[in-house]
């Protein structure tokens, strides 16, 4: 999904990369209140969460910035 619709190049490659992270442990931060903007979807977030095997904490309230 998304490591082979992502628009620009290096995140293609980021997303491929995952599985190779999975091999140290990892937490996912994922900010609630940032979806719509350019930082793409929550499944998309929750996606590279999982395959990269990190756990997931969504923090409410909370953007990019």
């Amino acid at each position: 999904m998304l490591a082979t619709t992502a628009r620009q190049p290096a995140m293609v490659e980021a997303g491929q990369l995952l599985p190779k992270a999975a091999q140290r442990p990892g937490l996912a931060l994922i900010a609630v209140d940032d979806f719509g903007r350019a930082s793409g979807t929550l499944e998309q977030h929750e996606w590279a969460a999982r395959h990269s095997g990190a756990k997931m904490e969504h923090l409410e309230g909370v953007g990019h910035w």
